[in-house]
């Protein structure tokens, strides 16, 4: 699922972009990190290529119920935030249990920084004013330690 509209802010004096992801976005860097924290990965390929991210992004696009963004600082790709089943009924989320959000920080001179957090932020804040969505889950792996932090501390 693809929208129209974008966040722009500013963090720690950085410009960010919260936007769709298009295939387009995808650096080594992305899926050097994809490949590196695969484990914790719901939605991902044995053999993490650039081909496939791409493939998987298009079908997300697609989608009617889900979507991926991308947090850019200085138009850099830094993080990738999935959402599904996003539903503004309530009757709806409880029948497919929800609207679920997921963060992927990759990049590394912004590790351990807040930036996570603002990926979280920036997916409830543009799911609620742009998608009237009014519950988000957190999609995290429990063993995923620093996820977790992350997830708690919003």
């Amino acid at each position: 699922m693809e929208f129209d509209s974008y966040l722009s802010f500013t963090r720690q004096n950085i410009p960010l972009l919260f936007r769709n992801l298009v295939p387009d976005d995808i650096s080594d860097e992305y899926i050097s990190g994809l490949r590196c924290d695969a484990r914790f990965l719901i939605n991902r390929s044995d053999d993490i290529s650039r081909q496939w991210q791409e493939d998987y992004i298009n079908k997300v696009i697609r989608s009617n119920h889900d979507s991926i963004f991308g947090l850019f600082a200085d138009d850099v790709l830094i993080a990738s935030v999935g959402i599904q089943n996003i539903s503004n009924s309530v009757v709806e989320m409880c029948m497919i249990d929800g609207t679920f959000l997921g963060v992927f920080l990759f990049h590394p001179h912004f590790l351990k920084r807040g930036f996570s957090m603002t990926a979280v932020w920036a997916g409830c804040y543009y799911l609620h004013k742009i998608a009237n969505v009014s519950l988000v889950h957190a999609g995290i792996d429990l063993q995923n330690i620093q996820s977790v932090k992350t997830f708690k501390s919003c």
